[in-house]
């Protein structure tokens, strides 16, 4: 007994090293998103600055210029605005599709817009894990699926290779839209409450996946 009890108190102290270790992923994301929330939140959006989005994104598609812009919602998201540069002044198209232009500083990394007002530009965001994504799915595909899976931020991707605009949200990929789909699930996402948000079942008529399912971001979507 004295042995047993021996082994017993050895392993109780390697067992909790042990789940810190096995569960530092899902511990980090559980503390970063209990250490920012708001109290209150602050955090508003307009449908003119839907718009604007909209418009933005599909001139930076025509241009095949490549872009990933993160909009905060209740959760708070400086942590990473920090790591990039900041400018701290209102949305416009002109200044977003000057920032991606590919011989711009600020073209490589993703934008942050907190309030309606760019936060900061060429921030680093942390790339998703996920084993069952396409091995297409490129590095602002994936970091737009991590900060979505980190909080509770709306990233938008426009793809440098195809032009095609995504939209990433609790660590889901939505692809193909085209501007009026876009800007409608622009605004189901950053206008209504959170238990107001349509299931994504929902979403057949406003969303172009592929046709072949061998070809999909996420092979676990479902097609409509």
């Amino acid at each position: 007994l004295q042995v047993i009890y021996w082994l017993m108190r050895s392993f109780t102290a390697f067992l909790a090293i042990a789940l810190v270790v096995i569960f530092q992923p899902e511990l980090r994301r559980a503390l970063a998103a209990l250490g920012s929330q708001h109290i209150f939140s602050s955090t508003s959006h307009s449908r003119e600055m839907i718009e604007l989005l909209t418009d933005t994104a599909f001139d930076l598609s025509n241009r095949q210029f490549g872009a990933l812009i993160a909009i905060e919602r209740d959760t708070n998201i400086v942590s990473f605005a920090e790591s990039g540069v900041t400018i701290d002044c209102e949305v416009s198209q002109e200044l977003i599709v000057t920032i991606f232009h590919p011989k711009t500083p600020l073209h490589d990394g993703g934008l942050v817009i907190r309030n309606d007002r760019i936060q900061s530009a060429a921030c680093i965001f942390p790339l998703s894990q996920r084993h069952d994504l396409d091995r297409n799915l490129g590095l602002r595909h994936r970091a737009a699926l991590g900060i979505t899976e980190e909080s509770d931020a709306v990233a938008i991707v426009v793809s440098e290779e195809t032009g095609f605009v995504s939209i990433c949200h609790r660590g889901r990929i939505e692809r193909n839209f085209d501007p009026d789909g876009f800007k409608s699930r622009l605004n189901e996402l950053l206008l209504l409450k959170p238990h107001e948000e349509p299931d994504s079942k929902q979403l057949g008529s406003k969303t172009r996946l592929p046709d072949d399912r061998n070809n999909a971001l996420v092979p676990d979507q479902e097609e409509h």
